[in-house]
């Protein structure tokens, strides 16, 4: 049996506008969280007008050039990359996914699973060039978010006939013999609690955490990966948190991010059920899963403006890219590494808020940081534009593969060295 190791989904990558924070590499400084933060407090909601997260304010949007929709946009890139299927861009999949994992073991190489968004299909994507096959006939229809737990269990998200329930079908993907002598899998598996409103997978192993509604506020959940476990750890009276489940022994939760409202974070410890205040203020905070002690943060208002949090010293580390936490990750291969992808042009725009709901799109540049030194490189840059997110770094920080927000399909792209 082949040892298996399921290379960190989301991890990401960084870009950058060069030159018009050139100074900034020279000099990088911290800040004491105590001036940017209140913490004093382990509510649950938020309290008193606290504003200033970021001491050098949100960014004001530049004058760009906007996509003309998200069908245009869709349009635009699908016809530009019929003939990239090789070199440094490469159209993986030939519809919208809802979602995908990157694996590796020892007989197929770098692999990628990934879900038709109209089917739940899964497909078979061999990274080394032997092409893809579609591995699960099981129809899933309308599915809007897949979690890949692991190589046989996967969390499909998708909205009942109803068009307000939301359902969570945990699937296993199981293989058996065709009368063709051909191997094809199904999917077989349990329903969660109806109305899950966000998920967050274990960054150490196969469980997650989610949040799902109730009468008075939400619930917090810890589930093992095929259901069957499951362990109430937290209760709100809101239900307006996203998880980001960054550490073994740590949950972040920030409340919904809104262009007009100051965001606050929290840290829910999944094994005591500890909930302490980490931070307040910043228009549009967003977390994201970042490495070393660090996480991702990012504030909104006119323009994104995103930083570094070190919980262990507890300081933040400005970052001069103009971008959104869920665009950055973390090296799997260097300390002090990460990547992010950032637009060559920022659209004006209310941040977060007109980026997640399609009214904006970004063509993105991925750029590689390191801390120690300050050096920044130009990892991936393209003609085509690749709005990036939920992006996953190789193990070797070689390539990265992503969804396109332009038109939802899945690509690699490989860097430059």
């Amino acid at each position: 049996m082949f040892k298996k190791t399921l290379l960190t989904a989301g991890a990401i990558i960084i870009i950058f506008i060069a030159g018009a924070f050139g100074w900034y590499f020279f000099s990088p400084q911290t800040f004491p969280l105590t001036k940017l933060f209140s913490s004093n407090t382990t509510k649950d909601t938020p309290q008193g007008d606290e504003k200033n997260f970021f001491p050098f304010g949100s960014g004001e949007g530049t004058n760009s050039s906007q996509t003309n929709g998200e069908a245009s946009a869709s349009e635009q890139t699908t016809s530009q990359t019929e003939e990239a299927s090789f070199g440094p861009l490469q159209k993986i999949s030939d519809s919208p996914i809802s979602g995908f994992g990157l694996f590796e073991d020892k007989k197929d190489g770098l692999f990628v699973l990934y879900s038709e968004r109209e089917t739940g299909h899964i497909w078979k994507a061999f990274l080394g060039g032997g092409g893809k096959e579609r591995i699960s006939n099981t129809t899933i229809p309308r599915v809007y978010e897949s979690v890949f737990l692991d190589e046989k269990h996967i969390l499909f998200r998708y909205l009942a006939n109803d068009d307000k329930t939301i359902e969570s079908f945990l699937g296993t993907l199981t293989f058996a013999t065709t009368t063709a002598g051909e191997k094809m899998g199904s999917i077989d598996g349990i329903f969660l609690k109806k109305n899950i409103l966000a998920v967050s997978k274990s960054p150490v192993n196969s469980s997650f955490f989610f949040l799902t509604k109730t009468d008075s506020g939400s619930d917090g959940y810890i589930s093992s990966s095929d259901g069957k476990k499951q362990a109430k750890i937290f209760s709100s009276e809101t239900d307006e948190w996203l998880p980001v489940w960054i550490k073994e022994s740590e949950i972040i939760l920030t409340t919904k991010p809104s262009s007009k409202e100051a965001g606050y974070v929290f840290a829910l410890n999944p094994k005591t059920g500890s909930f302490k205040k980490l931070s307040a203020g910043g228009l549009g905070l967003t977390a994201s899963l970042g490495g070393e002690g660090k996480t991702f943060i990012s504030a909104g208002g006119r323009g994104p403006t995103l930083a570094l949090y070190d919980e262990g010293k507890n300081s933040v580390i400005p970052s001069p890219f103009k971008t959104l936490a869920e665009k950055c990750a973390w090296s799997r291969n260097e300390k002090g590494v990460y990547f992010c992808a950032t637009p060559k042009d920022l659209p004006k725009g209310e941040y977060p808020d007109s980026w997640y709901q399609g009214a904006i799109h970004f063509s993105d540049e991925i750029w590689k940081i390191n801390l120690k030194t300050n050096e920044t490189n130009l990892s991936f840059s393209s003609e085509v534009p690749m709005d990036i997110e939920n992006i996953t770094l190789s193990s070797k920080d070689d390539f990265t593969v992503f969804r396109n927000k332009n038109d939802l399909l899945l690509y690699k792209a490989t860097f430059t060295k």
